[in-house]
């Protein structure tokens, strides 16, 4: 085994053999597959982030028909946040608008749960971004009274709290129309309907409403993507070229037979060749994807597309080169 061992490390690693080109493509590949996930990972994370700011995991929970007017409990909205596949959920009410200052004259005034905007609590007022650029403010005075105040961070769409000031809302209002409800990312229809049964509603049936549109899983469509075999696209057609090299030195395998080399270990041979090729590339392309992987949201699936990319290069290339093994010396000296 030692010197079929030795003989593999030759024909592979030689500058001169006929092999040794498919190396250096290996080598070079592996690094290009950790490369194009990584750019998949990273590309689907920012679409996770883009989506959410255009309030794709937000949902409005309301009356399934405009013609008919809900009353949801303000304790069954607020529980929603209990739920593992919601963020926040809470009532967001309009309560006209009032003078803020230093704010404005005629600014939006909205009451919120804590449970949805948990930077309420302490009865501090939220001053929505978009209408008062400094990033500090201690206080403002709405029609008169002084309240503690900051400037809010940027709120998703449908969180409609970004142009006007946000208020506790009052513990008088036990029931509301409407409920808003944050997903967790990775949320998918049946965790919305199940949150949507939790809610204690009367006067009517209640209608999941997001104005982002596409409520299908970022995620799913993620794993569903043509690109996740791109490790095997490539790892194929490095084996193909791999059997064609091997099948092209018929006549330094018509060598080893007229030597007395038997069919098994002319076999242990192939399989040892194609192993070292596909292990040069599994490894570079590990070694690259543990330098990317600062930047992939998912490391391991870094280390399964390296393994994916050298282990179908190896099962493309073996069965394309062991009927070498069942030929006879003759045969393969005649088609050199």
């Amino acid at each position: 085994m030692s010197a079929l061992a030795r003989e593999a490390l030759k024909n592979t690693f030689t500058p001169s053999s006929r092999l040794f080109p498919l190396v250096i493509v290996s080598l070079l590949l592996g690094p290009v597959v950790s490369i194009v996930m990584t750019y998949q990972n990273v590309e689907f994370a920012q679409s996770v982030t883009d989506a959410r700011e255009l309030g794709r995991n937000v949902f409005v929970m309301q009356s399934i028909s405009a013609d008919r007017a809900i009353s949801i409990s303000r304790e069954s909205c607020e529980g929603l946040s209990d739920l593992a596949s919601v963020v926040r959920s809470g009532f967001l009410v309009d309560l006209g608008r009032s003078r803020v200052f230093p704010v404005g004259a005629d600014v939006p005034i909205l009451g919120g749960s804590v449970s949805l905007f948990p930077a309420l609590t302490g009865q501090r007022t939220i001053v929505g971004n978009a209408i008062f650029q400094s990033p500090t403010l201690e206080f403002v005075t709405i029609d008169g009274l002084v309240k503690s105040s900051k400037v809010g961070a940027a709120e998703p769409l449908g969180f409609d709290v970004n142009s006007g000031v946000l208020i506790p809302l009052a513990g008088t209002i036990s029931e509301s129309g409407e409920c808003l409800v944050e997903m967790e990312r990775f949320a998918n229809r049946e965790d919305l309907r199940v949150a949507s049964a939790q809610l204690d509603v009367v006067g009517g049936a209640v209608l999941a409403f997001s104005q982002y549109g596409d409520v299908e899983s970022l995620p799913a469509a993620f794993l569903n993507r043509d690109e996740r075999w791109f490790p095997l696209y490539i790892g194929i057609g490095a084996g193909a070229a791999t059997a064609l090299a091997i099948r092209g030195g018929r006549g330094e395998f018509a060598a080893y037979s007229f030597g007395g080399t038997s069919p098994f270990a002319f076999s242990i041979l192939l399989v040892l060749q194609c192993g070292l090729i596909g292990g040069v590339a599994t490894l570079s392309a590990i070694l690259a994807g543990s330098v990317l992987a600062q930047f992939s949201t998912s490391p391991s699936a870094l280390l399964l597309s390296a393994i994916a990319f050298g282990g179908s290069l190896v099962s493309t290339a073996l069965p394309l080169s062991l009927p070498m093994a069942r030929s006879s010396s003759v045969e393969l000296g005649k088609r050199r």
